[in-house]
């Protein structure tokens, strides 16, 4: 094969391999797992509530991520949830439901780790003009988790959260 030919050809592979990673938004978290967005993780980063117990969060910290979070999905495995990082904390946030499948609870948190409001039982919204849900308070992360599973567990505004610290990338 000539130079030229060779040079197009691994350009072309190139541009597909990248296009490959951006459609399937692979990852790298900060505790070391590599996460696929449209692909649900078997076990995730545990997002704990005090006495409470924990849900096995998927972690949206890239911009792509956080923009298709659930989207597209038929469900969530009960005591899963997806977790959105931001990069910068403690704003008001803005969350709608476009191409979700079925409804959740949003739990809305800030920087400290602690619960500043709950939406529950949202639902899914396959309509061009979807309504936002807004945080009630500034966050810095958000906690998605099946509908009713926040007054399943009890969780209530003012209730810690742990989970281990995560790289965001930034906008």
């Amino acid at each position: 094969m000539q130079r030229p030919a060779m040079a197009v050809l691994v350009l072309v592979l190139g541009i597909v391999v990248a296009s490959l990673f951006l459609y399937f938004d692979v990852s790298i978290t900060s505790f070391g797992v590599t996460s696929v967005s449209n692909t649900p993780a078997p076990k995730g980063l545990p997002v704990c509530f005090e006495s409470k117990g924990c849900f096995d969060a998927e972690v949206a910290a890239s911009p792509l991520a956080r923009e298709r979070g659930l989207m597209d999905r038929t469900s969530l495995a009960p005591n899963h949830s997806m977790l959105f990082v931001f990069p910068v904390p403690d704003q008001a946030r803005l969350f709608w439901m476009k191409n979700m499948r079925f409804p959740l609870d949003i739990v809305w948190i800030n920087s400290e780790k602690k619960i500043v409001g709950i939406s529950k039982n949202v639902p899914p919204c396959e309509e061009i003009h979807c309504p936002s849900f807004a945080s009630p308070a500034p966050a810095s992360f958000v906690l998605e988790i099946n509908a009713f599973a926040a007054d399943e567990r009890g969780l209530k505004i003012g209730d810690r959260v742990s989970f281990p610290d995560i790289n965001v990338f930034s906008e």
